[in-house]
């Protein structure tokens, strides 16, 4: 697949809000709390440390009016809870704030996006994310957050 394919097919998160974990071990974080902050997808951070995060992808006409699957997939070194415009829609591992209670994701996982949670234009990915277990340090372990076929 080439880049432009790529493009065409998915939405793609680049600048996120983040929380600190502090923000709610469960139920979705207040994202205009001060304690929170707009980076590059590639300044996330989950290592030794649970946070939550707020991605916006820009849905178009021919995304959402394709015939084929959609799912949020991403790609991190961590575990991950995933909510579409406000509804759960999967994890990965299990995100906590200390290593006993965080069960491992897989690098990279994708989740089914039902339809009826999806509009044209710009929607919500909110993601708890922890990162508990690793031994090696990443500079960059927040790779992809997107939406696609």
């Amino acid at each position: 697949m080439c880049s432009s394919d790529l493009a065409a097919d998915t939405a793609m998160a680049r600048d996120v809000i983040y929380c600190p974990a502090g923000a709610s071990e469960t139920g979705l974080p207040d994202f205009s709390n001060p304690s929170c902050e707009e980076v590059p997808i590639w300044r996330l951070d989950p290592q030794k440390r649970q946070i939550w995060v707020k991605a916006m992808v820009d849905v178009s006409d021919a995304l959402f009016s394709s015939e084929k699957p959609l799912g949020v997939f991403i790609s991190a070194k961590a575990s991950s809870e995933v909510y579409l415009n406000g509804q759960r829609i999967g994890q990965n591992g299990s995100p906590a704030s200390d290593k006993h209670n965080e069960i491992p994701g897989r690098m990279d996982a994708v989740f089914l996006a039902p339809r009826n949670l999806l509009h044209v234009g710009e929607n919500d990915i909110v993601i708890r994310m922890s990162s508990q277990h690793g031994f090696i340090r990443f500079k960059t372990p927040v790779h992809w957050i997107a939406l696609g076929e």
